[in-house]
């Protein structure tokens, strides 16, 4: 998830790696599902829907403008993290803080190979990358492990897209990327339909009951 994560954001721009990243919420509350039986209201099928139009839109865009690497990156980032998610549940009742671990060493080895063992890096660059990876992604991972206990899979991913809608405006805000339009359509598409599983969630439209055998 990180790895394709990074190759998204250096392939497109972090508007589309963030707006695809936000269909996380949708996708998880099908997976859950299917693989873990939580139950979902027939709303979930058409907020999926909503959901993937957005995804297909933006990635429509990369292949125009020659970043669909970068999209189908971030789209194998979203796969990822809503595998990420399921595991999680699955195994709510066992400690996974240590998967973390074994999480990042194959990060580092599939990022040592990918440079193939050029690892010349400034002190400058060693020393974000220290910030970003070992405290920054380290907390959010560690504290987002922990809500898994608590939290249903579609609950957890919802909280998150606050940061995937938000991010692209930081950018724009502070270094100036601007969206496009066609990103900024499809984002929006993304976010309603998330909200609209938000709200049907807290009507108990969508349950997510986990079934009982």
């Amino acid at each position: 998830m990180q790895t394709l994560f990074v190759f998204s954001l250096g392939n497109t721009t972090v508007a589309n790696t963030a707006f695809i990243l936000g269909s996380a919420p949708i996708l998880t509350a099908f997976a859950a599902r299917l693989i873990l039986g939580e139950i979902v209201g027939r709303g979930t099928w058409a907020v999926l829907a909503v959901a993937v139009s957005g995804t297909v839109l933006m990635v429509a865009e990369g292949v125009s403008t020659g970043s669909v690497f970068g999209d189908l990156a971030a789209v194998g980032a979203v796969l990822c993290s809503v595998g990420f998610v399921v595991i999680l549940r699955a195994r709510r009742h066992v400690d996974m803080l240590p998967s973390l671990i074994v999480g990042g060493l194959l990060a580092s080895l599939i990022s040592f190979v990918a440079v193939e063992g050029r690892i010349a890096i400034a002190v400058s660059d060693i020393l974000l990358c220290v910030f970003w990876g070992g405290v920054l992604s380290s907390a959010v991972l560690v504290l987002f492990t922990a809500a898994s206990r608590h939290l249903k899979g579609g609950v957890l991913t919802i909280l998150l897209t606050i940061d995937y809608f938000l991010g692209p405006f930081w950018v724009w805000l502070f270094i100036n990327e601007r969206p496009s339009k066609l990103a900024l359509v499809g984002g929006l598409v993304i976010f309603c339909g998330v909200m609209g599983q938000a709200y049907l969630s807290s009507r108990g439209t969508l349950a997510t009951k986990t079934s009982r055998h």
